[in-house]
């Protein structure tokens, strides 16, 4: 298919013409031929542009461009997306034929978008509760939930979308429609629809866009009904380079070196819901493209990747991480994933995994990067070996940013449609990024405590949570309020 023409108008005032041929979001360039020859320009330049562009259609909404003349431009379109170049409009209106509007992020333009609310509440006979369905999961991937929760109370159902980490609330289900609702999720994800004394648990391959989305579907009986929590596992969001997950550029210098070695242990430690899994999938991303032969263990698979042998761990069944990892072992594998190091003989393998010449990458639960050598020692590894394989382990958890669009000084006192009124869009990692240095590992040997590596760690450079923390908030990127809910959390 031949490139679509596209007009694009520039900060200067000026106008640009000729062949799209793609946005590249990493060299923040636009590529295009005129007259046949290649061309380039950088988005710092670019205003807007239209184009031709077939999309998926879906649902029409209202939006408005205020430009920094003081112009606006309003109409409506059929989908919306916004990735790391800019935002998308598709299919508007007010063109003859389907139009692609793109605003990039260096425009300084803002785009507020205004999306009619749904009504929930739909009959739900026959087709119509298979739409209402498909309505929900849409408008949560749409809005980049991570988990879609349906509480039944005794006279409603509630329904929240976890956005950010924050459940956010809704419009609620009426309860005389509500088991259709859920029989419907149970067919989807291949559960007993008669079933309703005892906890379920499914999946399901959901499609949008182009993509295919994995939800993990979990029913459980409770007072008032089936509560039901979709857990949402969109590539789109989820599967990041290392360069997008928004490390300080030195630290990811420093990962990116570790993750060079032939052999060594790195471990990534946080509580629950802190980014572990998304930064070790960044690393697998990486690593995949140098030839190596990888293999993980994980409980569960989140995302499936190429290049990558993926085994999902069932303890249930006798398919531990230490059983699976002896007969890993076996298949030559230069990189090695373990999921968690729950036990001893976990950690112990995968110490001497790393020892033997293995590059292996795994998390721990521990409150602090310091805190992961007494932890380790006290599992019973043996410090030498320790001192000999331990490469670094960053330590982090994810904070909500302030909307770019509404910059909000009181978040939760002020927002846009961009953050629905929230304040707050998108996450970033809280982190610290210890890194063995020869000091370090002298430092490792029975009866050390953890203030006494932190110390030395700070001298050989790790910036503490803490001292990042107040780096955030003197740039304004999140707020003292978002940062005690953190910590009161923890």
């Amino acid at each position: 298919m031949s490139n679509p023409p596209f007009f694009g108008y520039l900060l200067s005032g000026s106008t640009i013409h000729g062949q799209l041929i793609k946005i590249d979001s990493q060299q923040r360039l636009i590529h295009y031929s005129l007259a046949g020859q290649p061309q380039q320009l950088p988005l710092a330049q670019l205003s807007h542009l239209y184009h031709h562009a077939p999309h998926p259609r879906g649902s029409l909404f209202s939006f408005q461009i205020l430009f920094s003349d003081g112009s606006t431009l309003s109409s409506e379109a059929e989908s919306h997306q916004q990735d790391s170049a800019g935002d998308h409009l598709y299919n508007l209106s007010t063109e003859t034929h389907p139009v692609h509007l793109f605003l990039p992020q260096e425009s300084g333009h803002q785009l507020t978008i205004k999306i009619p609310q749904r009504k929930w509440a739909e009959p739900p006979e026959g087709q119509q509760v298979v739409t209402l369905v498909h309505q929900i999961l849409q408008d949560a991937i749409h809005q980049r939930a991570s988990d879609i929760h349906l509480r039944p109370l005794q006279h409603q159902v509630e329904m929240r979308y976890r956005i950010d980490g924050v459940l956010q609330l809704r419009q609620p289900i009426d309860t005389t429609r509500y088991p259709a609702v859920v029989s419907r999720i149970k067919i989807l994800a291949n559960m007993d629809i008669a079933e309703q004394r005892h906890p379920q648990d499914g999946a399901h391959h959901y499609s949008i866009e182009g993509r295919q989305v994995d939800l993990r579907i979990s029913t459980l009986p409770v007072l008032e009904g089936e509560s039901v929590v979709v857990r949402i596992l969109d590539p789109k969001s989820g599967l990041r380079s290392l360069s997008e997950i928004g490390f300080r550029p030195r630290d990811e210098q420093k990962l990116r070196q570790m993750l060079q070695q032939k052999s060594g242990l790195i471990l990534v430690t946080g509580p629950t819901g802190s980014g572990k899994s998304t930064t070790l999938y960044a690393a697998m991303r990486e690593l995949r493209q140098q030839q190596h032969n990888i293999i993980s263990l994980e409980d569960p698979v989140e995302y499936q990747m190429d290049r990558v042998r993926q085994i999902e761990i069932n303890e249930a069944t006798g398919k531990s991480f230490a059983n699976n990892l002896r007969h890993v072992l076996r298949h030559d594998p230069d990189i090695i994933l373990i999921g968690e190091i729950r036990d001893q003989e976990t950690a112990k393998i995968a110490l001497q995994s790393a020892y033997t010449g293995h590059l292996v990458l795994s998390t721990l639960h521990t409150g602090d990067a310091p805190s992961t050598i007494p932890r380790l020692l006290e599992m019973g590894l043996e410090s030498y070996t320790l001192q000999d394989t331990l490469l670094g382990v960053l330590s982090q958890r994810l904070i909500r940013k302030v909307c770019d669009h509404c910059h909000g000084t009181e978040p939760e006192q002020s927002g846009c449609n961009h953050c629905n009124q929230s304040g707050y869009y998108g996450r970033l990692p809280l982190y610290e990024l210890m890194e063995l240095t020869p000091a370090l590992r002298e430092q490792i040997h029975n009866g050390v405590n953890a203030e006494e590596i932190r110390k030395e760690a700070i001298a050989a450079g790790m910036v503490p949570i803490e001292a990042y923390a107040e780096t955030l908030l003197q740039q304004q990127t999140t707020t003292r309020k978002e940062l005690q809910k953190k910590h009161e959390s923890e």
